[in-house]
């Protein structure tokens, strides 16, 4: 669908949206993944820990940071190959970085907002 020059936004979009058998496959895969995953550091266990707490924040939030992403990897000149995976990152950890600073800060307010 990509390849047609004739598809819409919403034609290439398709492939992407919640209800797909592609989302599918990429959400069981990694469910699969981390399911078998051991954390014995508890260092790690309080950062995974801290990552569900804030994880329907995050949601919420990198809606507003994901073309502050997009810019932010045009100016540093990305190539292309590694731009959606770098965005990801770096909006994953504003996003992230958010949360845990309100989930620090108002922790009863943030309980509200964020989940």
């Amino acid at each position: 669908m990509a390849s047609n020059p004739a598809a819409s936004e919403d034609q290439i979009e398709l492939f992407f949206l919640y209800c797909s058998p592609q989302v599918f496959m990429m959400t069981l895969a990694i469910f699969l993944l981390v399911r078998t995953v051991k954390l014995t550091s508890v260092k790690m266990r309080s950062i995974f820990s801290n990552i569900t707490k804030c994880g329907f924040g995050i949601y919420l939030v990198h809606y507003f940071v994901v073309g502050l992403g997009y810019w932010l990897a045009n100016v540093l000149s990305i190539p292309i190959s590694l731009k959606i995976p770098m965005t990801a990152a770096l909006v994953f950890l504003i996003s992230w970085g958010f949360v845990a600073t309100f989930y620090t800060i108002i922790p009863r307010a943030s309980k509200w907002i964020f989940g």
